[in-house]
């Protein structure tokens, strides 16, 4: 698992050897990233239920200004502050825009007053249809006006939230495989 692009293109991910986590490959983030285009250097992104912290360190490398990692795990995290350090440094980066949050997602509360522009969420398969409306709204109370939300999912699970429109659908439609599909607020 490497970044794909920006400054730190190249630069190898750690992640456990274990099956606790399923990290978004190379392939689906550079998808993701080439349907996003260029992203805004003032940009803030959140990263929640982030394991080794891929989607939000992909956006660091490819210009954001920095951003949040929420992350219950604690065995995760010291994956995620060494891969933080890692791409950092090879982009000539201080981690001091970054913020690692070793919480549950839910529980999570947070300090800062300013909305975040990008939010990537990759929760749990398993727990999806009991946490869809609360993540959302979620989410929602965190998203700037313009800002969207990169929600990984299995292919063949539907999603339909009020208030909420489906910007983009990315990946395999294989039942269980990963898809990627980016959502806006409706207006």
């Amino acid at each position: 698992m490497r970044i794909t692009g920006g400054k730190a293109r190249g630069i190898k991910l750690d992640a456990p050897r274990d099956n606790q986590i399923r990290p978004a490959t190379d392939s689906s983030r550079e998808a993701l990233f080439s349907s996003l285009g260029e992203l805004p250097p003032q940009m803030r992104f959140l990263d929640l239920f982030a394991g080794t912290g891929s989607y939000g360190l992909e956006a660091w490398s490819r210009g954001s200004r920095g951003g949040v990692f929420v992350e219950k795990n604690r065995s995760l995290i010291p994956y995620l502050k060494a891969n933080i350090e890692r791409v950092g440094k090879s982009a000539g980066t201080s981690p001091s825009g970054i913020l690692v949050v070793q919480r549950d997602v839910f529980k999570w509360h947070p300090s800062e007053s300013s909305p975040f522009d990008l939010i990537f969420c990759d929760p749990p398969y398993d727990k999806w249809d009991d946490w869809a409306e609360p993540l959302f709204a979620l989410m929602g109370n965190l998203l700037s006006p313009l800002g969207c939300i990169v929600l990984e999912q299995p292919a063949d699970m539907k999603i339909c939230l009020p208030g909420f429109e489906r910007v983009k659908r990315l990946g395999k439609k294989r039942p269980r495989s990963p898809s990627l599909t980016i959502w806006k607020q409706a207006r």
